[in-house]
């Protein structure tokens, strides 16, 4: 890895942990175009940065689940979360192979269609989430483990289907991101070897995560309203993808 990789891997991380389009496929893309191997030292930074970032975007949300911990809200969230984790246990072992990112372009093309469903066949919103709609969204965000399949479009796409508010979604499905970043993190660090990184890369990659992630998040409600674009996008992604797996060989 040099400073440019750092750089560049930060600025995925912070965009794509947001936008409807794997922070997980796109790194495992890079990874695999460039060669470098995962570094357990620089993905904690770069995960980090994106807590740090969605925490700051939804700092009165956050404070407010922290003062009121049994509201029906929080309840909600804890219920979602902890279905989340279930299932990212169950799937722990497939999820790992996957990280060769040799199944990228059908879960790339999940997604499309995911968002392209929810923009066609989203019910009026209508009500905050209900118990119900936090269970499914859990679901949702647990079978999002693997890469390509983007956690907040997996998540968001689900609400809209419910017919969950819009701003109640929004806010539900981010605020569900930030056990779930910081588990996956824990879990690196106890799971994972530590290699020697640069202190230049780390910090780098953490500002590019950080900054890249809060532009993401200042524009989230519009992705959103715009999510045939992404869809197209990852059509495109997976079919190149496709194409390169089975004729070109190029990476």
């Amino acid at each position: 890895m040099n400073l440019l990789h750092a750089i560049v891997m930060g600025i995925l991380q912070g965009l794509t942990e947001f936008l409807p389009v794997s922070s997980s496929g796109h790194l495992v893309l890079f990874t695999r175009i460039t060669g470098i191997e995962s570094n357990l030292f620089f993905d904690l930074f770069l995960h980090l940065a994106t807590l740090f970032a969605v925490v700051i975007q939804f700092r009165r949300q956050v404070l407010s689940v922290i003062k009121k911990p049994f509201s029906p809200f929080s309840l909600k969230l804890i219920l979602a979360t902890s279905i989340s984790v279930i299932l990212a246990f169950v799937f722990k072992d497939g999820v790992s192979q996957n990280f060769e990112g040799k199944t990228l372009a059908f879960t790339f093309l999940l997604t499309a269609i995911l968002l392209t469903v929810s923009h066609y066949f989203a019910k009026t919103p209508t009500h905050v989430p209900s118990y119900f709609d936090s269970i499914v969204i859990g679901i949702a965000q647990g079978l999002a483990v693997f890469p390509g399949l983007s956690r907040s479009g997996t998540t968001v796409s689900t609400g809209k289907l419910l017919g969950v508010d819009e701003e109640q979604n929004t806010s539900f499905c981010f605020l569900l991101s930030i056990p779930i970043i910081i588990g996956g993190t824990a879990l690196e660090l106890i799971e994972g070897t530590a290699t020697v990184i640069s202190p230049l890369y780390l910090f780098a990659g953490f500002i590019c995560a950080f900054v890249s992630g809060l532009i993401a998040l200042r524009f989230i409600k519009n992705a959103f309203k715009n999510s045939r674009f992404f869809a197209i996008y990852l059509v495109v992604l997976s079919l190149f993808l496709t194409i390169n797996d089975c004729f070109l060989h190029i990476f």
